[in-house]
């Protein structure tokens, strides 16, 4: 009965938004007692529907400001609870003959779902998202105009990076022992000891996917302003990452990500961290991992757009990799095809913002290869540059001006994203954003 009640009160939450504040405080007294019962499927009922709330949330503060104090209370004792919930995995080492207690470890995987998803709507309620391309390039957000209202404080940043990384650091010891274990049986592995290993891998790579979502979130929302805190807390966990060679690949991509973000959003503080990045980034760009070739592309985009000065000796070795990353007979083999689009803008970055040490004919040839659509949202803001370069009518615009358009009006009538029984796009799925579809319509 308590498992169908937290289900009917994500499913009211969900279905009701706005309409759902009033009970919001009542229900999240409810679910967060829950999370904690003994039984597995009211624990996974309960803590899949407190994102719900914090989304109600969102809808209310659009209209009424003076609801921010019960935001911010209401996330921190769901991030407090979540992270809480979280320490079930210190328990006990993994043994490789034996599977893993299945119901803890979907609880586990589905906390560190949720501990991201709070997160992330905390950073969404200044009115940004990741598929909100015409706000994530324009001037009100890198003026702080949406920036997040509530969420995780400064004064606090440290801490809960420190819970975070704590639990991430417990998770990927685990998986080394695990693996040390089952080397030290020798002939004595067997098919069944290799699948459990292979699935407890697996449930890693996700467990960690979602914490360092939940960590970039927090580093978009302080940016420069929590350098000290990512140095002290996150750098020696990403190195730790990068540096050991046992590390399996998906989690060597968790620590570039860490990198990614704090130089993409830390300002000229952060570019302290390029002569750290870069190398490994270089090392692993054609990696036959895609999450860490993806990783390793995009940092490199990062870092020619934000590394100022730190970046100029990495200019051409940079521009030499990618080249070959893009032009290698495995680029849209597979899931290779993301990684490849990174490749590709961070190529145009090299273009635009190294403009001095990169040949103009380089961006001509670049635009031959566009647009791109495996990573949607790396095309979205890739053609929205596009469109921008034109409406400014730049050097770059009136040398490749008919390129430019060219590639714009071709992403204009792809399907991806279109949804036919709607007979519209889907803004996550679509590789244009609507600013930019709006503006191909015009010139055509």
């Amino acid at each position: 009965e308590k498992e169908l009640a937290c289900n009917v009160l994500y499913t009211y939450a969900d279905g009701f938004g706005e309409s759902f504040l009033p009970y919001v405080l009542q229900t999240a007294e409810v679910l967060l007692r829950e999370v904690m019962s003994p039984m597995y499927t009211v624990r996974v009922a309960a803590t899949c529907a407190l994102p719900r709330l914090m989304s109600s949330v969102n809808l209310g503060l659009k209209k009424d400001p003076s609801l921010l104090p019960m935001a911010q209370e209401l996330f921190i004792n769901i991030l407090k609870q979540l992270l809480a919930v979280l320490e079930f995995d210190d328990e006990d080492e993994v043994d490789v003959e034996e599977e893993e207690d299945e119901e803890n470890e979907e609880v586990l995987l589905i906390v560190a779902e949720c501990v991201a998803a709070v997160l992330r709507t905390a950073f969404e309620s200044g009115g940004l998202t990741d598929s909100n391309v015409d706000v994530m390039l324009a001037n009100d957000y890198n003026n702080g105009q949406k920036l997040p209202r509530y969420g995780v404080q400064l004064q606090e940043v440290g801490n809960v990076l420190g819970e975070i990384v704590k639990r991430m650091q417990i998770r990927v010891h685990k998986r080394m022992v695990a693996r040390r274990n089952l080397q030290m049986l020798g002939n004595e592995v067997d098919v069944q000891m290799l699948e459990n290993l292979e699935e407890g891998d697996k449930r890693t790579n996700e467990f960690m996917d979602s914490l360092s979502e939940g960590i970039g979130c927090i580093i978009k929302a302080h940016g420069g302003n929590i350098l000290s805190q990512f140095t002290q807390v996150c750098q020696p966990f990403a190195d730790s990452l990068l540096s050991m060679e046992e590390t399996a690949p998906p989690l060597k991509a968790v620590g570039l990500f860490f990198y990614d973000d704090m130089i993409e959003y830390g300002g000229t503080g952060a570019q302290v961290f390029v002569d750290k990045a870069v190398p490994f980034m270089l090392k692993y760009a054609d990696h036959e991992n895609y999450l860490l070739r993806q990783a390793s592309c995009y940092g490199l985009g990062v870092c020619a757009e934000h590394g100022g000065p730190s970046f100029d000796k990495y200019t051409q070795p940079v521009l030499a990799k990618l080249l070959e990353v893009i032009k290698a007979p495995d680029s849209r083999k597979g899931t290779n095809g993301s990684a490849t689009d990174n490749a590709i803008s961070a190529v145009y970055k090299l273009c635009v913002y190294r403009h001095g040490a990169v040949q103009k004919q380089v961006l001509g040839e670049l635009l031959s290869l566009l647009p791109i659509d495996s990573d949607r949202l790396e095309a979205k803001i890739v053609h929205y540059r596009l469109m921008q370069h034109l409406l400014q009518n730049d050097a770059f615009s009136q040398e490749f001006g008919d390129k430019m358009r060219a590639v714009l009006q071709k992403a204009a009538i792809s399907q991806k994203g279109l949804n036919q029984t709607k007979g519209k796009y889907d803004e996550d799925e679509a590789i244009l954003s609507e600013h930019t579809r709006r503006y191909v319509s015009s010139i055509q």
